[in-house]
């Protein structure tokens, strides 16, 4: 009975130390398991991922669209150039009128009435004059008599001339063709030297004011054609350009043109604004990046490339642009690897990697 107790105890014993072996070979085993799947994870640099697009020369029209604005070729405020009464008005509101129609007369009445007492007197001097002048040769006058009568002469042609002025001056005429705007005046109403009268605007011919980058300057010419949409009406037409500014706006880095419309059709109105389509040139080793790729700076414009495995931001100049692409002017150089993707968590120099090559056609 006793050997049978002991018996049993060191059965239990040997059960217990074969339990404990086995549970020390399981968890040694789980342990370097862990350990190799430690060490087969990839062994990551801390460099970000991107998506890439390879800058390559290519055929493209360089194209600029703007905003304009019609203004009228010839536009002014009809004054009065002197005081006087309205005697007459001789248009309507909005209508068109001739170049030398008369628009408004003042009254010239006095002016009329004292240009001939002048006359008069001009008469009786210049036969004053030539009587004097004949009886020198008889030694019956002084040459001094002579020259105070000429001086009269002269006097009173000079205040006809000066009434003249002022009688062709009260009869107001249209300066160019075009059309006549409103009027607040009555016949009756007196006005004052350079008090407004109406206006008058020449719309048969138009032209349009725009601005295009000063980068563009030396492309843009006296010749060109423009294409352009008109606001109110949806309308399009083509427009000539006529004048270049010859200097860049230092505020704005743009420059000023202006391009001449024939509106002969009166289709469209001064002050209306307009969308400009200027064609510059076609190049065919253009530079076009995605638009997405573009980041504004305070000093410009950048775009991040790939150099060595690491982020280099470049300053570029942008030119024109498609509907997805815009045109790099300088900055980049054909090969390089634009960065358009995951632009807000790169950093200059920072290390990358990319894992995507992209096309235009991708875009």
């Amino acid at each position: 009975m006793i050997f049978k107790t002991q018996s049993h105890l060191n059965t239990r014993n040997y059960l217990k130390i074969l339990f404990t072996f086995v549970l020390s070979i399981f968890l040694l085993s789980n342990l370097n398991s862990c350990k190799e799947k430690t060490s087969s994870k990839p062994n990551f640099s801390g460099s970000l991922t991107a998506i890439g697009y390879i800058a390559q020369g290519q055929t493209y029209t360089s194209e600029i669209i703007v905003p304009g604005k019609i203004l009228a070729m010839e536009e002014l405020t009809v004054t009065a150039p002197l005081s006087g009464l309205i005697t007459e008005i001789n248009y309507r509101e909005g209508e068109q009128v001739q170049k030398g129609e008369k628009l408004v007369q003042i009254d010239d009445r006095n002016y009329q009435s004292q240009l001939k007492s002048l006359k008069s007197q001009w008469l009786t001097a210049e036969n004053d004059l030539n009587r004097k002048k004949q009886l020198v040769d008889v030694e019956g006058v002084s040459a001094e008599a002579i020259d105070l009568a000429t001086a009269k002469v002269l006097q009173l042609e000079a205040q006809i001339e000066e009434l003249e002025v002022k009688i062709d001056l009260a009869s107001i005429h249209a300066p160019f063709s075009g059309k006549i705007g409103m009027r607040d005046i009555s016949v009756g109403t007196w006005l004052n030297t350079g008090q407004a009268i109406t206006t008058l605007v020449q719309d048969e011919k138009l032209k349009i004011q725009f601005e295009i980058p000063g980068a563009f300057a030396a492309k843009a010419s006296v010749g060109d054609k423009i294409h352009f949409i008109a606001t109110t009406n949806s309308d399009s037409a083509e427009a000539e350009i006529y004048a270049v500014n010859p200097a860049i706006d230092p505020s704005s880095g743009s420059i000023q043109i202006r391009a001449r419309i024939d509106n002969s059709l009166r289709k469209f109105i001064a002050g209306d604004f307009v969308q400009v389509v200027y064609k510059l040139e076609t190049s065919t080793d253009a530079l076009l990046v995605p638009a997405d790729a573009i980041v504004p700076q305070l000093n410009g414009q950048i775009v991040y490339v790939v150099n060595r495995g690491k982020v280099l931001s470049k300053v570029v100049t942008t030119g024109g642009r498609t509907k997805s692409m815009v045109q790099i002017l300088s900055g980049l150089s054909s090969g390089d690897t634009i960065i358009i993707s995951n632009l807000m968590k790169i950093k200059d120099k920072a290390p990358i990697t990319i894992n995507q090559i992209k096309t235009e056609a991708q875009l």
